[in-house]
């Protein structure tokens, strides 16, 4: 869902030129001389006058000259995709899951409709959780049975020294992986989804 523009901050009289970047999780703006940012949720809303896109937060407004695509900023920042569309989990998809992925993540991928296989060769889409570089190697064996095309999430622990994104990247690309998107897994969690070069 991102969203990315070069634009004008509009503060009280102030006019600052900068950037606008949407994701799914918060909405920034960076400038030479002024920057800004909010999280996405009940706290942030926002409306559309005209070109502008007005947002407020904790009770202050913030407005940005978007031009006639005003509308469609306010329509993604009101309705963030939840964590499983960007995962890009689909209702009767076959998910192959690793260990350690906690009893509520696996509720709601069945509530959504996805189903749990055991083995990794029948999976439509795969997850592998590590915490370590050690447990990242051990996916080397389970690699190979990865079919082709299928796409990879490799979720890790924000900010420990035991494994970094680095590794994780490293190892994809020595096992024939090529790189996708980033996502917030969770709090703790950051995770890229990588797929089996063809």
């Amino acid at each position: 869902m991102g969203l990315e523009t070069k634009t004008f901050a509009i503060v009280g009289r102030n006019r600052y030129p900068g950037k606008l970047h949407l994701d799914s999780n918060s909405l920034t703006f960076t400038g030479r001389d002024y920057r800004w940012a909010a999280d996405l949720g009940k706290s942030t809303t926002a409306r559309a006058n005209e070109d502008l896109l007005i947002i407020q937060k904790d009770g202050k407004s913030v407005a940005f000259e978007i031009g006639p695509a005003a509308d469609r900023w306010v329509q993604k920042v009101l309705n963030p995709p939840d964590r499983l569309t960007k995962l890009g989990v689909k209702s009767g998809q076959k998910l192959w899951l690793s260990k350690g992925f906690s009893r509520s993540f696996i509720a709601e991928l069945r509530q959504h409709g996805a189903s749990i296989v055991r083995q990794i060769e029948k999976g439509e889409l795969a997850f592998w959780k590590v915490t370590n570089r050690q447990e990242l190697d051990e996916f080397r064996p389970l690699a190979a049975r990865l079919p082709e095309g299928v796409n990879l999430w490799i979720v890790w622990t924000k900010g420990t020294p035991a494994i970094s994104q680095k590794d994780v990247m490293s190892l994809a690309r020595e096992l024939g992986f090529g790189p996708g998107k980033t996502a917030a897994f969770d709090g703790e969690h950051s995770s890229m989804r990588f797929a089996r070069k063809k």
